[in-house]
This record gives C-alpha cells, sequence and structure tokens, in this order.
C-alpha cells in the first residue's frame, strides 16, 4: 500500500485566519468569542464549504469558545443552501449515558452571528430566511462592532 502526502491548505482557495475575544458576563464567569475571517478571490465552491466548515469545527474544540462569528465580509459567495452547515450548532446533543450524565441532556447553547458584505448580503440573507427560517436581522450584520453587540448580548442574557 502506498500513502502520498496531503495538505489541508491545497483543498480550497479560501483564506482563514481566527482571532478570541472574552468578555464576562454579568455573574462574572468569562466567556470566548472566536472570530473566523473566510476570504476568496473567486467564488466559494461546495469544495470550499466543506473546507471553512472543517475549519470551523476544529477551531471551536481546540479552542473551546462559547461563541462564534462568522465573518464573510471578504468571501464571495453568491447562493445556494450549502454554506447552511456553517450556522449550526458545533456541539450535537449528548448521544452516550455517560455523556448524558456528564453534560445533561439538552444541546449546549451556542450563539453564531455573521458579517457580510454587500456583494453577499442577497445570498445570504436568502439562505437565512428561507433555508434556516431565522430573521436574518438577529443574525447578519454589516460589521464586527454590531455582530459582536450581538452574540455578547446572548451570552449575557442567554438568549
Amino acid at each position: 500500500m502506498k500513502f502520498a502526502k496531503v495538505s489541508l491548505e491545497k483543498e480550497s482557495s479560501v483564506k482563514i485566519d481566527f482571532n478570541i475575544g472574552e468578555i464576562t458576563t454579568a455573574i462574572g464567569a468569562k466567556r470566548q468569542i472566536l472570530l473566523i475571517h473566510y476570504s476568496s478571490q473567486r467564488e466559494a465552491t461546495w469544495r470550499d464549504l466543506q473546507f471553512m466548515n472543517a475549519m470551523r469545527l476544529a477551531a471551536v474544540n481546540l479552542w473551546s469558545t462559547d461563541a462564534l462569528i462568522l465573518d464573510f465580509e471578504n468571501l464571495r459567495y453568491s447562493g445556494g443552501d450549502t454554506m447552511e452547515f456553517l450556522f449550526q450548532n458545533p456541539y450535537p446533543l449528548p448521544s452516550t449515558a455517560l455523556q448524558k450524565i456528564f453534560e445533561g441532556d439538552s444541546e449546549k447553547r451556542f450563539p453564531i452571528v455573521a458579517i457580510c458584505s454587500s456583494a453577499n448580503r442577497a445570498a445570504l440573507t436568502t439562505l437565512v430566511r428561507d433555508e434556516m427560517g431565522t430573521d436574518p436581522s438577529k443574525i447578519l450584520f454589516s460589521c464586527l462592532g454590531e455582530a459582536a453587540v450581538e452574540v455578547e448580548r446572548a451570552l449575557q442574557t442567554g438568549l
């Protein structure tokens, strides 16, 4: 059997950068927010979206964050429901008896919002509204400041 060396970076032309922010809730708990910047020179393909999701899941699990801001401001995306999985909670429901004992029976609350640009806002609005059945004004924002305020509000209130 032969093995060929592979590299994750060669699987997609989408560039991904990660940043961590931290807030302190009203009760003094520290909460980490992961900011993922996605950028591309060409339209994101299905393969690119798979790569983006793999890196999102790896980052959330590596840094054990409490919320996520997806920055699509520099991502070329014009439609399709293939991006929906980027908005899914990365922490699945506990499935084994041991997980249920230590983690409870409910899904971990995990706020996810996105920053979009004028170039991809229409496609993302259609995705969020029509495919995800969610009000886009609660998820899509024009700048990091607005997105961060919403994530902080969600973490402070538990909503």
